[in-house]
């Protein structure tokens, strides 16, 4: 023991603090300060963001039902040249 407290306390309040100050030099207020923040603010991102990816979805559909469409009609046009060859046999 030195200076009235237990070596023990002294490494755990070492560990304590160098925990609460952050692996990246970053102290405990900013750090939570930020988290608080990314609390905060990611549903709003993530509200405003709905619309863009609303019409994201809305144009992905709108692709794949006109190449579903143009596929359909290219199976159409050559099943009617597989119908021609085979008469002309």
């Amino acid at each position: 023991m030195t200076g009235g407290v237990p070596c023990s306390a002294k490494i755990k309040d070492i560990l304590i603090r160098s925990t609460c100050d952050g692996l990246f030099g970053v102290d405990i207020v900013t750090s939570l300060a930020v988290n608080l923040g990314m609390v905060l603010l990611v549903p709003m991102a993530a509200e405003m963001a709905k619309p863009l990816v609303k019409l994201t979805i809305k144009t992905g559909i709108t692709a794949y039902e006109k190449g579903k469409d143009t596929f359909h009609d290219a199976i159409e046009a050559v099943e009617d040249l597989i119908a021609e060859a085979k008469s002309e046999l």
